[in-house]
């Protein structure tokens, strides 16, 4: 099912989408109008540092919040995953495409040497990722210029 409410699928029906592949998203829609306007701040840019949101008691840089306060916790899983979406999907929104689906690569997850020494992992094993929610299983991918603790695996169907 397309979603009606979000205007970047403006008129694309799952017909159109399975005839043609592909459809261009409606940017032209008020909401994204920072892609001709600009950002909505003084000088048109994304800040990283900002004096409004410091006038405002936000802060002048984004806060960094830790995600494992309770220490055991942290012990008991202590890497976390960056796992950003894949190009061909957005959500699971276009799973349903045989041809997106076709494009997307085994289920992989990079790590570090470091990391990988410590559970004997190597490169191209079938690793499975758990805690205490859920689980997956990919192949590993090991590199020496990944950050320790932190592997990267983008979200797959």
């Amino acid at each position: 099912m397309i979603p009606k409410h979000n205007p970047l699928f403006t008129g694309i029906t799952y017909e159109k989408l399975k005839k043609k592949g592909w459809m261009k998203g409606n940017v032209s829609h008020k909401r994204r109008d920072y892609l001709k306007k600009g950002w909505p701040t003084k000088d048109g840019k994304i800040q990283i540092y900002s004096e409004d949101t410091k006038k405002l008691g936000l802060g002048a840089y984004p806060n960094h919040i830790e995600e494992f306060k309770d220490k055991k916790l942290k012990k008991k899983y202590p890497i976390q995953i960056l796992s950003p979406a894949t190009h061909q999907f957005i959500g699971n929104s276009f799973v349903p495409v045989e041809r997106l689906r076709n494009m997307a690569s085994r289920p992989t997850i990079e790590i570090s040497k470091k990391d990988a020494d410590k559970r004997k992992i190597k490169d191209g094993d079938l690793c499975k990722i758990y805690n205490g929610v859920g689980e997956t299983y990919a192949y590993a991918v090991v590199m020496e210029s990944m950050l320790e603790g932190v592997p990267f695996q983008l979200k797959t169907i």
